[in-house]
């Protein structure tokens, strides 16, 4: 995933909303079941941040982006 990501030329804030997209999906597909918190925790943001994330990694979802194994 990492190598995809490099080839793209991701910015930083992309490939962190590309990795709350698989958090989303891991926690069963739709944002409102990752809780906040669990965004927060891991990148060490804001409330406003991680929600900002939360929402641009369901954008990305709902455009049809799918993890590469």
């Amino acid at each position: 995933m990492v190598e995809a990501e490099d080839e793209l030329a991701l910015s930083s804030r992309d490939r962190k909303i590309r990795r709350v997209a698989r958090m989303i999906l891991a926690a069963g597909g739709s944002a409102e079941n990752l809780p906040l918190d669990a965004v927060m925790a891991a990148y060490s943001v804001s409330q406003t941040t991680a929600s900002e994330y939360r929402t641009a990694a369901a954008e990305v979802l709902a455009h049809g982006y799918t993890p590469v194994s």
